[in-house]
C-alpha cells in the first residue's frame, strides 16, 4: 500500500524525532519516504486537501 501511495504520487514523510527514538535513520526508510521535522508536517497539513495518519 506505501508503494502504491508513492507511486501515485503521495508525500510520504516519516516523524524524524519518532525515527531516532526507534534507533533508525534516513537511510532504513522505504525510497521515496522522507524523513521530516513537526514544522514540515504542519505546513504539509495545512497545505493539503487530505491527510492520512497512521
Amino acid at each position: 500500500m506505501l508503494r502504491d501511495l508513492l507511486e501515485s504520487g503521495a508525500k510520504v514523510a516519516a516523524c524524524g524525532t519518532c525515527l531516532r527514538a526507534r534507533g533508525l535513520a534516513k537511510q532504513d526508510l522505504v525510497e521515496g519516504v522522507e524523513a521530516g521535522m513537526m514544522s514540515g508536517l504542519a505546513h504539509g497539513v495545512k497545505e493539503s486537501q487530505k491527510v492520512l495518519s497512521f
